[in-house]
């Protein structure tokens, strides 16, 4: 089964680049830009695991990573936030890993790689 992967992030080079280096690797890979019908994209596409950059424009992504974590049909997913590193809190939001931009693309790939086994061990189990 391949390792289905959703970034949602603003940026248009992260989404680029996170594309190819996944998809090289075999994974699906989608980007979302914004989080208009995130739930309904999570929904259709079925992640394994979520990237969630900290910050979509004006929207906070910790709280779009409470809702989640919080709501029934996505709360099993694991969230990897990506963060910037300038918060002035430490971020705890549920998720289950924080990586900080920028980051080794080789050290992304290994949490991904950890979420997802996590994940799909506990869904056979289910």
């Amino acid at each position: 089964m391949q390792t289905r992967i959703l970034l949602v992030d603003d940026s248009e080079d992260i989404q680029d680049a996170l594309a190819m280096v996944f998809g090289e690797v075999g994974y699906v890979f989608k980007g979302v830009q914004h989080v208009i019908d995130l739930e309904k994209i999570i929904l259709d596409f079925k992640p394994d695991v979520i990237l969630l950059d900290i910050w979509l424009g004006s929207t906070d992504g910790k709280l779009i990573c409470k809702f989640l974590k919080n709501h029934g049909p996505t709360k099993r997913i694991p969230i990897c936030i990506l963060s910037a590193g300038i918060e002035r809190e430490p971020i705890d939001c549920g998720q289950d890993a924080l990586v900080e931009k920028p980051f080794e693309i080789d050290y992304l790939k290994s949490v991904v790689d950890k979420l997802a086994d996590k994940n799909q061990t506990k869904q056979s189990v289910s």
